[in-house]
């Protein structure tokens, strides 16, 4: 990533084309061929001096060389921003522009530690969203929840990259049982209710509601926020399976998801669909990702033509280049 004036965008690539650019290498090559001729065209001039040593002491050993230098220099400056100027030399910047304020809802159950998305459903869905925010440009505000049986605010509305990377890499799944999805949507609703700009909820799920706040309610509190909710369901399987959760957490054994307990695609598409929202499946890393860019991102091209800014700079240097006949560097008889 790097950054150029546009505090908006964030830019992750650029790329310069031109033509006719090998114009640039017989133009400079005729320069230098010019002034070496017109430096042993004076040279001759100068011998017909009476007293050559006097005019070394005079002008300095070694000036001569010196004064023929920076004209040159600045000669071939010049034509080098002429050269680029008619040779349509173009910046290609592109990056990525997000006009919404937003909260990611992660699911924290211990469901969320089935390995069939690699490593664990939940542990790709932070990777992802520490890629995501990565992204993000400095003026979006991100902020992050987690919900099992109750939800959480872990980091709230913050364009600080180094809070919400640490606060991203330090959750860790709910000991309470259930999926309260409601009580998760109040609670980014209203971390949400004073942005200006557009607002929206990515909630991240592979459960069904079964714990806090009704849908139906949540959803009209959200709608009275202008939030927009943004459905996941994630997971490669419904079906009754069993898995060990990983060692790096504390409670230990195995978890059996039956179907009841998978998300109901019906139910998660209602709610994005009631708040103008959509519906997705995520089944790795890398749709999870994707999914991100589509709700947040927007891609942008940028492209600067700086002609105008060749030619002045040549101006300029031109300008300066002729000045200099009136200094040490103007030609002695």
């Amino acid at each position: 990533m790097f950054t150029i004036p546009f505090s908006d965008i964030t830019f992750y690539e650029y790329a310069i084309s031109y033509k006719n650019l090998n114009l640039l290498l017989v133009v400079i090559g005729l320069a230098i061929l010019i002034h070496i001729l017109t430096i042993k065209r004076s040279e001759k001039r100068a011998i017909k001096f009476s007293n050559y040593e006097i005019l070394e002491k005079l002008i300095g050993k070694g000036a001569a060389r010196e004064r023929n230098l920076l004209p040159l220099i600045l000669r071939i400056l010049v034509l080098t921003m002429i050269v680029f100027a008619i040779s349509d030399f173009t910046i290609t910047f592109k990056g990525y522009k997000s006009d919404m304020d937003f909260v990611i809802a992660l699911d924290s159950s211990s469901s969320m530690l089935n390995p069939d998305v690699q490593p664990t459903r939940f542990e790709a869905a932070k990777e992802a969203s520490l890629k995501l925010l990565g992204n993000l440009p400095e003026k979006t505000k991100m902020g992050v929840l987690t919900f099992s049986g109750e939800a959480k605010m872990e980091c709230g509305l913050t364009s600080d990259k180094e809070k919400l990377e640490s606060c991203i890499k330090n959750i860790t799944y709910g000991e309470k049982g259930g999926t309260a999805i409601g009580d998760a949507i109040i609670l980014g609703s209203t971390e949400l209710k004073d942005v200006k700009r557009k607002k929206g909820i990515i909630l991240i799920t592979d459960g069904k509601n079964n714990a806090g706040i009704d849908i139906n309610e949540s959803l009209d509190f959200a709608k009275g926020k202008n939030v927009t909710v943004y459905t996941v369901g994630i997971g490669t399987t419904q079906n009754e399976t069993e898995f060990e959760i990983p060692e790096e957490y504390k409670n230990k054994g195995t978890v059996t998801i039956t179907t009841e307990e998978g998300y109901n695609e019906t139910v998660m598409r209602y709610i994005s669909n009631s708040t103008g929202g959509k519906f997705y499946n995520a089944t790795n890393e890398e749709t999870l990702e994707k999914i991100y860019e589509d709700v947040i991102l927007e891609k942008k091209i940028i492209t600067i033509q700086p002609t105008f800014y060749l030619l002045a700079i040549a101006a300029i240097l031109l300008l300066i280049e002729w000045s200099l006949g009136a200094t040490k560097y103007k030609t002695l008889p």
